[in-house]
């Protein structure tokens, strides 16, 4: 369980730095040096960011406006999508919406929430211009 918990904490902490990285170098900034340039590339694997990992700027069109709303409004979906699905459920089956020894898979929801906020947060950050 330990093990888990720094697991999580390590690739968190991971998607924190390689966001900080593209951030800086989005509003401007120079790139980090080539050691720790070469690391944060690494790390951006577990950055969770579909239009990084899959490359969509080249393939898909669109613009920044477009990556923000993908990034911000497909967790919303997700989340709206489980509560709607586990709501019907509990009208259909007569059950308690969190009942004992289960949380209707809000649970899970949570848990990719916390994933996914890291990523979130770096397209939010690079809407804002700092001067």
């Amino acid at each position: 369980m330990v093990l888990k918990q720094n697991g999580t904490l390590v690739l968190v902490t991971v998607q924190i730095i390689s966001g900080m990285a593209s951030v800086h170098t989005f509003k401007g900034g120079s790139d980090y040096p080539p050691p720790f340039a070469d690391v944060v590339g690494i790390a951006e694997l577990a950055s969770l960011d579909v239009y990084a990992l899959f490359n969509l700027n080249c393939t898909v069109k669109g613009n920044f406006g477009d990556k923000l709303r993908l990034t911000t409004m497909v967790p919303l979906a997700f989340v709206a999508l489980v509560l709607v699905s586990r709501g019907t459920y509990v009208a259909v089956k007569g059950t308690q919406f969190i009942g004992e020894g289960s949380s209707g898979g809000l649970k899970y929801v949570l848990m990719l929430l916390f994933f996914l906020i890291p990523t979130v947060a770096t397209t939010v950050c690079q809407t804002f211009a700092v001067r």
